[in-house]
């Protein structure tokens, strides 16, 4: 199965990359493109060198196990 929305926007920065969530969609749905974009179109990240990964929520508020979730 493909993901075709773009609620997970991963940029390569000078200090590393920055992951945009998207803070208007469902948050099961936000986990699902995070873990298949790691798992499947950018599967290099997670094989790479250890990089910093600046996270940004936008307005979302989360609690502590959503964070946990996140990362």
């Amino acid at each position: 199965m493909t993901v075709k929305s773009n609620h997970v926007t991963i940029k390569g920065i000078r200090d590393g990359l920055v992951f945009l969530l998207d803070d208007q969609c469902e948050f099961e749905e936000l986990l699902y493109e995070l873990r298949y974009k790691l798992e499947h179109s950018h599967q290099n990240i997670l094989t790479g060198p250890i990089v910093h990964v600046d996270i940004k929520l936008g307005s979302r508020e989360v609690t502590e196990d959503q964070k946990e979730a996140i990362l």
